[in-house]
């Protein structure tokens, strides 16, 4: 009945459809001679159809249209010669060179070879991969715009960014992520535990390198790894040097069943090794304090310590295994205040001791070795006895 229909349709309008009825049987449309549409549709089902006053070429079951070396594939097509646009629905597949594209619906305009993909929406090509509901991909430009529930994944960097709304360049390798905008590098190699140890970051806005292989986190920055969080204005992550950069009153924060440390100072590095955290050296007004939150053997009548254990100086360098400080070195204007107990008296003392370098040797949290060098001067307890 429908095949009736547009038969007696096109008979009233066979002048107006002459165009149409030439493209039948070509197959191409000659808008543009150097690159017309091909049309191939295996199962028949090719109708003639009006759409709000423009003719379209619909094929059904399925269809495959070829535009120059963009191939597209999907349950039903329309072609509008007067727009010059291709219209897909259901299991839409696009290749286009080294990308492929993926999409419940696919709308692609000729003139400016802009696609626009709707529900369920895959680009990929061999180094990544983004998602999203909706995108925009402009194909001279190596641009997309991908919006609702977006993530881009690195294959090669194991890094995945989330966010409501991003924006990839493969000319310049660029891609920004904002409206809550979520980065996680993932751990490529198992923990110990046999489980993965992703580094999450959240920010106002995430920047994406691809060919320096780095993402610059800004605003409200957020960092979580393991029992570890540190906030900054600004964050830069490196994957060819595994280090992380922060910047804009940069504060790192430890915390565990028995103790919690927090360092900041004017910039604070952090050095990765296999995504575990190695090392962190904090340059430029440089403060690390420490204490106790429950009851340790270090405790005066069996209450916890809240008097924090103080480092400050110039630079300050933490060596870190097993998510444990084993070394600790003080650079310039170098000072610490630490309170330890006196265990025979129960009382509890305090060392002050001040330098041009100071280095703490630790074993399981607790310091085993102090060295002092350079204009020394304080006050030091000892468990036996006591030097100044």
């Amino acid at each position: 009945m429908s095949t009736h229909i547009s038969l007696m349709w096109m008979k009233r309008n066979f002048s107006a459809l002459a165009p149409l009825i030439l493209l039948l049987t070509t197959t191409a449309i000659s808008a543009d001679k150097n690159n017309p549409y091909r049309l191939t549709a295996p199962n028949g089902g090719v109708m003639v159809e009006s759409h709000q006053g423009s003719y379209a070429l619909h094929v059904r079951q399925p269809v495959k249209i070829v535009h120059g070396d963009m191939t597209m594939t999907g349950d039903d097509g329309w072609l509008y010669q007067q727009e010059e646009k291709a219209v897909l629905k259901g299991n839409v597949v696009i290749q286009d060179r080294d990308k492929t594209l993926y999409a419940d619906q696919v709308i692609y305009l000729k003139r400016d070879r802009r696609t626009m993909l709707e529900g369920n929406v895959l680009i990929h090509d061999f180094e990544r991969e983004m998602r999203g509901n909706q995108a925009v991909y402009w194909r001279d430009q190596k641009r997309i715009e991908a919006t609702g529930n977006v993530s881009l994944y690195d294959y090669k960097q194991k890094l995945t960014l989330h966010a409501q709304r991003g924006v990839y360049n493969g000319e310049t390798g660029l891609a920004e992520f904002d409206e809550y905008p979520e980065f996680i590098l993932h751990d490529a190699r198992q923990s110990d535990d046999g489980g993965q140890q992703p580094i999450t970051v959240q920010a106002d806005l995430m920047q994406y390198f691809s060919d320096s292989e780095k993402v610059i986190a800004l605003g409200d920055v957020s960092i979580h790894h393991q029992d570890a969080l540190a906030y900054c204005g600004q964050a830069i992550f490196s994957r060819k040097s595994d280090e992380i950069y922060m910047i804009h009153e940069p504060v790192i924060g430890y915390q565990d069943s028995t103790t919690q440390s927090q360092a900041q100072g004017d910039t604070i590095f952090a050095i990765m090794e296999k995504d575990k955290l190695r090392q962190i050296a904090i340059l430029g007004n440089a403060v690390v304090a420490h204490y106790s939150l429950s009851d340790t053997s270090d405790s005066v009548n069996g209450l916890s310590d809240k008097r924090p254990n103080l480092a400050t100086g110039d630079v300050i360098r933490m060596y870190i295994r097993q998510n444990r400080v084993q070394r600790m070195i003080i650079s310039g204007n170098a000072r610490s205040v630490y309170f330890p107990v006196d265990k025979s008296t129960q009382s509890q003392e305090r060392n002050d001791v001040s330098g041009a370098r100071i280095g703490f040797e630790m074993n399981r949290g607790k310091i085993k070795e102090v060295s002092v060098a350079g204009a020394c001067k304080g006050r030091y307890f000892f468990p036996e006895k006591e030097t100044k």
